[in-house]
């Protein structure tokens, strides 16, 4: 489930299936279908969290005691570099 709040919070909310990859300490997130919210009007305001399936959605670092850290990708490309337990 994929839950925007905050000033995102007018994107809504919608859930989604990702392939995850690893290599080595590496991840990756694949979206496996369109996110169902996705809209034309959505893709051409740019910055939308909403994407088509096989673009990235998240990519990330892990270290020994979890995650290093996280980007999330907007379907449009843009980007959130944020590290577990910071508060977005």
């Amino acid at each position: 489930m994929i839950e925007n709040y905050g000033p995102a919070s007018r994107d809504g909310t919608c859930s989604n299936v990702y392939r995850i990859t690893q290599t080595g300490s590496s991840i990756r997130a694949v979206r496996s279908k369109d996110d169902p919210l996705l809209t034309k009007e959505a893709a051409e305001r740019g910055h939308s969290p909403w994407g088509p399936a096989g673009s990235l959605s998240l990519q990330g670092e892990l270290e020994t005691t979890g995650f290093k850290h996280i980007q999330i990708v907007f379907g449009s490309g843009g980007e959130i570099v944020t590290k577990p337990g910071e508060d977005q």
